[in-house]
């Protein structure tokens, strides 16, 4: 009977172990006292598995930006694809294509009509929600599939070093007592820098005169030099200028404080009521019809990365924000933005 029992136990360990063999292995791990237990494989390592199951993407993935080369909008989408492109498989990369002209709707609308089958990527931003808004354009920045945030920096007010006010209180009495004395730097028309200082003009009913020049370089450049007051840009373009004391910050146009200016204040300080903010936001899209698998891979590479330590770390150097909006917050954002500068345009008639 011992006999019979011993086999008996043994043909049942013999099972054990060949049913072990055809299941997925584990690295065994070491706990603080000692004792081997067994751990699942690392969860980077299933995501690749479940990824490869996809069958995509199989070559590179074309990204169009609608700007130069070397402009914050370039910059940043290089760098959040050079940090998404670490999960991607072996081989397979992000390929930027720059597609300028038409204040960036040349570029935008080569996306957007492009295959939707996650091989041409592209970029929705603020100057597509206004150019929607001023009629420029069919292209609704709502109707794409958005995947990540890549920049989010609001816009703030900056100053000339002699103006006779050092915060934005100080500016809002001064314009007040002096109607068509401020010159605000623009660029151009419906631009956002003119639409951040409208914004701040209907708030507080003030009387500015605007001089409009090609490009932000140009605006602030006039700053310094003192041919212009004030101008309503994303500070980092400003920042060489801002350390040789040329150009002050007085506020940003946002809920928060920068983390890029931990010390300089938010409008809403001065003006709890203000209802309002002015983000230069930059956000990488899929054409509208993209399959879902394949925009809820590109959500979990391009998302993962624009929120991780590494991508925050390159932004920074770049003196530019780290981003915390996340991906499936997206949506509810753009169509916000969207309908903020419908009804800030409704009364700017444009060509």
């Amino acid at each position: 009977m011992k006999k019979l029992m011993s086999l008996a136990l043994a043909m049942a360990l013999t099972g054990m172990a060949l049913a072990g063999c055809g299941s997925k292995t584990t690295e065994p791990a070491v706990t603080g006292d000692g004792v081997e237990t067994e751990a699942p494989k690392a969860q980077a390592e299933e995501t690749k598995e479940e990824k490869a199951a996809l069958d995509y993407p199989k070559n590179n993935v074309n990204v169009v930006v609608q700007y130069s080369a070397g402009g914050p909008t370039d910059l940043s989408v290089r760098s959040l694809l050079d940090t998404g492109a670490e999960q991607l498989p072996s081989g397979v990369t992000f390929a930027v294509s720059n597609v300028t002209g038409g204040s960036g709707l040349i570029g935008v609308n080569q996306f957007a009509n492009s295959k939707n089958d996650g091989y041409t990527l592209g970029v929705i931003n603020i100057d597509l929600a206004i150019n929607y808004a001023l009629g420029r354009t069919e292209l609704n920045p709502a109707d794409f599939e958005p995947l990540s945030m890549a920049l989010a920096d609001p816009y703030a007010l900056l100053v000339g070093a002699d103006v006779p006010y050092d915060d934005i209180k100080g500016f809002v009495e001064y314009a007040k007592a002096n109607p068509g004395k401020v010159v605000v730097g623009d660029s151009g028309l419906g631009s956002a820098p003119y639409l951040a200082a409208v914004a701040i003009e209907k708030e507080f009913g003030l009387d500015v005169k605007h001089v409009s020049f090609d490009g932000t370089a140009d605006i602030i450049t006039a700053v310094a030099n003192k041919t212009v007051d004030v101008m309503f840009i994303q500070p980092g373009s400003a920042l060489s200028q801002i350390q040789a004391g040329n150009i002050k910050m007085l506020a940003v146009l946002s809920d928060d404080r920068m983390t890029t200016y931990p010390d300089v204040p938010t409008a809403k300080e001065a003006y709890p009521d203000l209802d309002f903010q002015i983000i230069g936001w930059v956000c990488l899209a899929a054409p509208k019809g993209t399959p879902a698998e394949i925009v809820d891979y590109l959500k979990e590479v391009l998302g993962g990365a624009s929120v991780s330590e590494q991508y925050a770390e390159t932004l920074n150097g770049l003196n530019m924000q780290a981003i915390s909006t996340k991906p499936e917050e997206l949506p509810e954002f753009i169509k916000a933005q969207v309908a903020f500068y419908q009804e800030m345009c409704k009364d700017i008639e444009v060509e």
